[in-house]
């Protein structure tokens, strides 16, 4: 039987979660009953962490901003996940990208993390 290892966290407002990530020099903020965001000094990004069945917030992908051609008029925002499943866009503003949570809960689940010692 595996172990599930989890962590506790804090939000800036001092509300305490569980996640299966343990994070370091990050500031937590909670969007929703069951979104949570980090925000890591220096970085370019946002890590978004959504509230699984068993109550354990899990990583589910992270935006990035990046303006590295400073000759240009635009700028680029990255996302990255292990649990995409597709997107939609609407050909004007949006992007709508589906993510599957037990998916990007399972990859993290195969690493050293939850392993029993």
């Amino acid at each position: 039987m595996t172990t599930v290892r989890t962590t506790m966290l804090e939000t800036v407002d001092g509300e305490q979660f569980h996640s299966r990530y343990h994070l370091h020099n990050s500031s937590f903020y909670r969007m929703s009953e069951k979104v949570i965001i980090s925000i890591k000094n220096g970085r370019q990004g946002i890590d978004v962490f959504v509230k699984s069945n068993d109550g354990i917030y899990d990583f589910v992908g992270d935006v990035s901003f990046d303006k590295s051609d400073s000759l240009k008029e635009t700028a680029n925002v990255l996302f990255h996940s292990k649990g995409i499943n597709g997107f939609r866009y609407d050909g004007d503003t949006i992007i709508d990208i589906e993510l599957d949570a037990k998916k990007a809960r399972e990859y993290k689940e195969k690493s050293f993390f939850d392993l029993d010692f």
